[in-house]
């Protein structure tokens, strides 16, 4: 499916979606309509979460955020939540990719003039769902390395060996200090708004997932 067709898609299911859910919540007693609109918003959500990966395009890498926890049961993130955890992950993404081009971490904890060039934004928050989709400029540099991958991809091999100490923290070498500590104001802000995250990457090299 091209990407102006699965965008056109997406729409016409949401806007769909919203009008059985609509009826339903008006006619609590019809059952098949109860699973029509459950299933219609199923199919927006992961048509949404396709668009996403596909707004990211071929140079672009996209990065899946999802959050799990009471606050978010019908799928909302309450504003102060997005701001309390926003400001650490993105610290993280970024000193990570600060690490991983100049093996040492950024001056006084922050990211130079790689913000501006890695444009780290919100591109879509998955209809439904507590699923927010972050992209980044992944082109290669001068020397052929992409900062962006090659930060997250540091991050989660970290990540993939927090049930062993030794290699977790000899794996944290790779994002260096400074994002180390963005990691763990991270993970600390989730741990206070009692609810977990997941995250995924996908690039063009595969998926990669982790879930707090």
């Amino acid at each position: 499916m091209s990407h102006e067709l699965l965008r056109s898609h997406a729409a016409a299911l949401q806007d769909n979606a919203k009008e059985t859910a609509g009826r339903a919540a008006a006619s609590p007693e019809d059952w098949l309509l109860q699973i029509a609109a459950k299933n219609q918003t199923a199919a927006a959500i992961e048509l949404a979460r396709e668009l996403a990966i596909s707004d990211a395009g071929e140079q672009l890498d996209a990065i899946e955020w999802r959050l799990v926890g009471q606050r978010l049961k019908f799928g909302e993130v309450p504003l102060s939540l997005l701001a309390r955890l926003a400001d650490p992950l993105n610290k993280l993404f970024l000193r990570a990719a600060y690490f991983a081009r100049n093996h040492i971490d950024p001056p006084q904890g922050g990211s130079g003039d790689l913000s501006s060039e890695l444009d780290l934004r919100l591109i879509a928050v998955a209809a439904g769902s507590a699923r927010l989709f972050i992209r980044g400029n992944s082109l290669p540099d001068t020397t052929g390395k992409s900062a962006l991958r090659d930060g997250v991809e540091n991050l989660f091999s970290a990540l993939s060996a927090a049930n062993d100490f030794t290699t977790f923290y000899e794996r944290l070498g790779g994002i260096g200090e400074s994002a180390a500590r963005s990691l763990r104001d991270t993970l600390h802000a989730i741990e206070q708004e009692e609810c977990s995250m997941e995250l995924r990457w996908h690039s063009p090299n595969g998926s990669h997932h982790w879930a707090a």
